[in-house]
């Protein structure tokens, strides 16, 4: 029972750290895909940080407008 546990345990974390990885990679497109609104973009998602609901908002329309 203990070893499974582990395993399980092992696989949540391993999950966990190939999903950042891959919003790292989103996150770096999307900015590259901007050109010069690069620097807005980056301005946006400052602004915010501390608004998490915004914040979502924000990223999900990078997500949808890669070229915008």
């Amino acid at each position: 029972m203990r070893n499974l546990s582990l395993a399980i345990l092992f696989v949540l974390v391993f999950f966990i750290i190939i999903s950042c990885s891959f919003g790292d990679r989103r996150l770096e497109q999307a900015l590259s895909f901007a050109g010069d609104n690069r620097t807005e973009l980056e301005k946006v998602l400052i602004y915010y940080r501390g608004d998490p609901e915004k914040l979502e908002a924000a990223r999900f329309f990078r997500d949808k407008n890669p070229t915008s």
